[in-house]
């Protein structure tokens, strides 16, 4: 219809139907293990409290468990893994239910804590707090 009408007011000819992208297959259904919630988030999320939320969300589960089929839903490109859904969980139970975990220490001693070593600071940030402190140059 629309197509006809564009021909009516513009005229021209329609090309053929060109369809682009894979269609949605296998590689969409994810395993996912219903501990991945707990492990990635730290929350508990009972199944069927994830499965109300992935239905609402237009995905489909499968399975009782511990390891279920998950479905993404064909206008979701961006979901390709168990992270994903973990995070459209997450999302919707409430990002202010993960609890705050400290974040596993990767620098020595002497970058953890500036104050020990001042050479640990990188120079521009060295003359900031020299300058704060008032020792100069």
């Amino acid at each position: 219809m629309a197509t006809r009408l564009v021909m009516e007011l513009c005229g021209g000819t329609p090309s053929e139907n060109v369809v682009v992208g894979k269609v949605f297959g296998d590689d969409r259904v994810i395993d996912f293990p219903l501990t991945e919630v707990k492990r990635l988030a730290g929350i508990d999320v009972p199944l069927p409290e994830m499965k109300l939320i992935l239905s609402r969300l237009g995905f489909m589960m499968a399975g009782p468990g511990p390891v279920v089929k998950v479905a993404a839903p064909s206008w979701r490109s961006d979901v390709h893994g168990k992270a994903d859904i973990v995070e459209e969980i997450v999302r919707i139970v409430g990002v202010d239910k993960v609890p705050m975990t400290a974040v596993r220490a990767w620098r020595s001693a002497a970058q953890a804590d500036p104050h020990r070593d001042p050479a640990a600071h990188p120079p521009r940030q060295a003359r900031a707090r020299r300058a704060r402190h008032g020792r100069g140059g």
